[in-house]
């Protein structure tokens, strides 16, 4: 009863928190039929409302990259202490082209005014604006100073202590979209026999060998760009 007590205020926190931002502009809106995008990893769940009222050529992007699975068994190649993850490179286990790779296409640059906060999830690209394909980023501390530059087209609405744990290596099992009402009844159904309905499981109940050594090491921000 008490891992239930603890993930339904954990939800609960972070639906306020979300709310609170969107009436103050931070974060748009969601009404029941916003995309929410659910990213499986072997470390638990990482849910992703889709800010597709603010750039909606993004989003569909995003969203047509996990209807092809193209997600799918691709791991997180970049992990920035207090900075950023990244993912969405298909040559991602390949040390000397990690970070390169992309689907084939590349995005035009949409609205970039929606700001770095915790949890902010971002598009990587190369030098050029419009050079973005399918390798993102999420913020794992406000990045102020990357605002404008990027375009932010979600934000985490659940699982943020997974993205926290994220080391270099982990793979996105399986990634799929649902809408924003059906993740709000998914995220009340939590009872004493299925404390955890969004997947999200107690960091101490994770086993994770020899973490530090995966993490990578940087000074300073690097520009989140792709090779």
């Amino acid at each position: 009863m008490i891992k239930t007590t603890l993930l339904a205020l954990s939800l609960a926190v972070a639906l306020v928190s979300l709310t609170a931002c969107g009436g103050d502009g931070l974060v748009p809106a969601a009404d029941s039929d916003t995309p929410v995008a659910v990213l499986e990893t072997d470390i638990g769940n990482i849910w992703i409302l889709l800010h597709d009222s603010v750039n909606p050529d993004t989003v569909d992007n995003f969203t047509k990259l996990i209807a092809e699975d193209f997600y799918d068994g691709i791991g997180f190649h970049r992990v920035e202490k207090s900075h950023v993850i990244q993912a969405g490179c298909p040559v991602w286990d390949n040390p000397a082209l990690a970070g390169s790779g992309g689907p084939g296409w590349q995005i035009d640059f949409e609205d970039a005014s929606l700001p770095h906060l915790e949890g902010a999830v971002g598009m990587a690209r190369a030098v050029e604006y419009d050079s973005a394909g399918s390798q993102f980023y999420i913020c794992l501390s406000p990045r102020p100073h990357l605002d404008g530059e990027y375009v932010i087209f979600g934000t985490v609405i659940a699982g943020m202590e997974i993205v926290h744990e994220v080391y270099v290596g982990v793979v996105i099992n399986d990634a799929r979209v649902i809408s924003y009402g059906e993740f709000l009844e998914l995220s009340e159904a939590a009872t004493a026999e299925n404390p955890d309905p969004l997947g999200i499981r107690p960091i101490e109940e994770i086993k994770l060998a020899s973490v530090e050594e995966l993490v990578i090491e940087v000074e300073g921000d690097e520009e989140l760009e792709t090779e």
